[in-house]
């Protein structure tokens, strides 16, 4: 492509000067200034996409942390007084019988899952998208990933694990039943093997449930007993757990495989034959249910998917903890209750958003042409 210019004389003996002192000829000087103003057009509207986006998702956490606010002025005040929600429709709205206490959080839960999956594109729009669970944990696990007062987020919960276990271990159990069903075809002396397989399992989950329990839950306490009512009666049934100590994935399979070793010594360890692959295959099963009760997950699932599917939350649930920015558990009789604290969804919402930001900015107008036309 051939291109003639008719510039005024002083603007081409300008054009001249420049070439000569960086020793470039006219003609290629020219062509890099007009290279130079098309990728700086490039990269003003990519700036310019990436300060839309980012106002719009503050624009939605602002909303979110004005309910909030609404919210705690209400719970604050000794004598509640319309004034307090007076700009919110309608003018008799109670926070407890309105929609908007609901609201917030299905906001802040849709906007969190929203980056999250924002995320996967602009890393690698080419890759298949990861299950909705493990692309929510996932973002949440890495917008905090520096915080050390948030690893617990990477933490299994040994409260909702524990109830759980029994149900863990009936599953492997039907897997052996299911695996020497297949066997008896091919061999008519597997019962005696079966049986002890069976009982080794049994005694498994009872020694590794009773084992969590004792290292973990007896950490468990009467403080921040914010109800009353029964207190007199079972003073045992408010207690708080802290959430902090509960152990990372890692650790829980290490002492279940150190329960195993113990009830079992190292000649089933080392068994080729049937015991030590079906039990590598059955703890690798339970390491993907026990990533099933780590904090993060439990708001996905307790949160996420309660508020977005249902517009409620879970029933394992406790009151909206509106003031705190992490996460606690309470245990009302012998059941297990979480409670996420807005502040935390908050949080996700503004670092997710500077997140995205900062890739945003990384990418060129062409591909974010492309991602935004296969969402």
């Amino acid at each position: 492509m051939t291109l003639t210019l008719s510039l005024p004389p002083e603007l081409e003996q300008y054009l001249i000067q420049e070439a000569q002192q960086q020793g470039l000829s006219v003609e290629t000087y020219v062509v890099q200034l007009i290279q130079k103003s098309i990728f700086m057009t490039q990269q003003e509207q990519v700036k310019d996409f990436a300060d839309r986006f980012r106002k719009f998702y503050y624009s939605r956490l602002l909303l979110c942390k004005k309910c909030h606010d609404i919210l705690l002025n209400y719970f604050n005040s000794s004598q509640p007084e319309i004034s307090l929600v007076s700009d919110m429709n309608p003018l008799n709205y109670h926070p407890f019988s309105g929609s908007y206490f609901r609201e917030s959080y299905v906001l802040s839960c849709s906007l969190i899952d929203s980056l999250s999956s924002l995320e996967i594109k602009l890393k690698s729009p080419e890759t298949k998208e990861k299950g909705n669970e493990t692309r929510f944990t996932s973002f949440l696990l890495t917008i905090f990933k520096e915080e050390e007062n948030r690893n617990y987020l990477d933490s299994v919960s040994i409260p909702f694990l524990s109830i759980e276990i029994d149900n863990l271990f009936k599953n492997v159990l039907k897997n052996i039943e299911k695996e020497f069903n297949k066997r008896k075809k091919e061999n008519k002396d597997e019962e005696d093997k079966k049986e002890k397989l069976v009982n080794l399992i049994n005694q498994l989950s009872e020694k590794f449930k009773c084992a969590i329990k004792e290292k973990w839950l007896s950490d468990s306490s009467s403080i921040n007993r914010t109800y009353t009512y029964d207190d007199s009666k079972n003073p045992e049934d408010n207690r708080s757990h802290p959430v902090h100590k509960d152990p990372k994935i890692d650790y829980c399979m290490e002492l279940l495989e150190k329960i195993w070793l113990d009830i079992t010594g190292e000649n089933i360890k080392n068994d080729n034959c049937l015991y030590k692959n079906f039990i590598n295959s059955e703890f690798g099963k339970l390491k993907k249910e026990f990533e099933k009760y780590r904090y993060c997950n439990l708001i996905y699932k307790k949160y996420r998917c309660a508020f977005i599917h249902e517009y409620k939350p879970d029933k394992n649930t406790t009151f909206f903890n509106l003031k705190n920015d992490g996460i606690s558990i309470r245990f009302y009789g012998d059941k297990p209750y979480i409670d996420i604290g807005f502040g935390l969804l908050l949080d996700a919402i503004e670092k997710g958003t500077e997140r995205i930001y900062g890739l945003i900015l990384k990418k060129d107008l062409e591909q974010l042409k492309d991602i935004w036309t296969n969402l």
